[in-house]
């Protein structure tokens, strides 16, 4: 590298580096449970529970407990694998880097931050996440399957909880809410909350599941 050339580097504007694409939720079931309506915290509890139960006997997934690994981030991510068939033996070290040093779901104290800015990230757009909840992502992404007005007060819980996450870096968590399209009126009751309780990080579109109805995001 010439002087000359150093020197411009040196000399020019430094770069903001933003993730479009982070994943948070709350560090536990019991986190999220905290959020919720304390008249419907038990209901949503024993629903979220069933959930679980449901998606473990249904998909013939392993309880998560049974998974071994000395690291939960770590044996979530194996899990999850497994539900979908995937030999973890055989992606052992993709999975590897994955564990509770680097991958912290919500927070973390100002650990999440830490992290983040060891990679040269400065702020984060970030989408809602269930893993680490420990519960099947029915629960929040899908009002439609019965009981509504219980995951409706589970997906507030979450928006609620999505704002003080935010809030503990101000300007620099962009948080997506989640909200079920088929109550337009429930929607913009809770896109209005969520502006005026600082997230502005927009509305996670419906997942591509077939189950929901609805068409996925990347319908036309």
């Amino acid at each position: 590298m010439t002087a000359r050339a150093d020197s411009e580097l040196r000399s020019a504007k430094p770069y903001i580096v933003v993730s479009a694409d982070t994943h948070v939720c709350p560090e536990s079931f019991d986190a999220l449970l905290a959020y919720v309506d304390p008249g419907k915290r038990e209901a949503v509890a024993a629903l979220g529970e069933r959930d679980q139960a449901d998606n473990i006997e249904k998909a013939g997934a392993h309880d998560p407990g049974a998974i071994e690994d000395d690291d939960d981030v770590r044996r979530m991510f194996k899990w999850r694998l497994a539900a979908f068939g995937v030999d973890t033996d055989a992606t052992k070290e993709w999975i590897e880097p994955f564990t509770t040093d680097n991958v912290i779901p919500g927070d973390g104290n100002g650990r999440r931050a830490a992290v983040l800015e060891s990679q040269g990230i400065s702020g984060e757009v970030a989408y809602p996440f269930t893993a680490s909840v420990g519960v099947h992502p029915k629960l929040l992404f899908d009002t439609t399957a019965g009981d509504a007005d219980l995951r409706w007060a589970a997906v507030h819980g979450y928006n609620r909880w999505l704002a003080d996450f935010a809030a503990a870096a101000p300007g620099r968590r962009a948080g997506c809410i989640i909200v079920e399209l088929r109550d337009m009126d429930r929607c913009v009751q809770e896109v209005r909350w969520a502006r005026e309780n600082g997230l502005f990080g927009g509305v996670m579109l419906p997942h591509m599941r077939l189950e929901t109805g609805l068409p996925g995001y990347t319908s036309s």
